[in-house]
């Protein structure tokens, strides 16, 4: 954790949607879309399993320690109120944004999981709304926020690996 940290204002990061909702819909359009037109893309059950589960288990593991390290923080996860510091340690020390980065690597396991290209034809779309409807939104508050310190540490970390 950095020594820069906010006052205790009301201020938060605008962002509109709340960003589970950027996964979730892609991801139940792509499952819709492969109940009507079914394209599988591994040829057998064990292996779409072998493959996407530890992706999902290993992108979970990732998002729920970097939840664990804002919290320990406290500093709020969901965007309800003033994000009080600028966190560099734990999962922070690696991504910018390790909570996308690990719901991104879950996503991934999970359409490989069901075995459907849709969900993963989808995924592009899901990067585009997370980088431009939260991760952008989110880097302008925080330069705004915390000014200098956030961008020592913008230019240390990257935004996603």
């Amino acid at each position: 954790m950095t020594a820069a940290t906010a006052t205790g204002s009301t201020d938060k990061a605008p962002v509109k949607v709340p960003p589970p909702l950027f996964f979730l819909v892609p991801f139940g359009i792509g499952v819709a879309v492969q109940l009507a037109v079914p394209i599988r893309f591994l040829p057998l059950g064990w292996v779409q399993l072998a493959v996407g589960l530890p992706l999902v288990v290993m992108g979970l593991a990732f998002s729920l320690t970097a939840a664990r390290t804002l919290m320990g923080a406290e500093t709020d996860l969901m965007f309800k109120k003033s994000t009080s510091v600028i966190i560099d340690r734990g999962p922070y020390r690696l991504s910018r944004n390790p909570i996308y980065l690990g719901t991104s690597v879950v996503y991934i396991g999970a359409g490989i999981a069901v075995n459907s290209v849709w969900p993963l034809a989808l995924f592009p779309v899901v990067v585009l709304l997370v980088l431009f409807r939260a991760i952008r939104v989110e880097e302008r508050y925080l330069e705004t926020k915390f000014g200098q310190p956030y961008r020592d540490y913008k230019s240390a970390v990257r935004r996603w690996l």
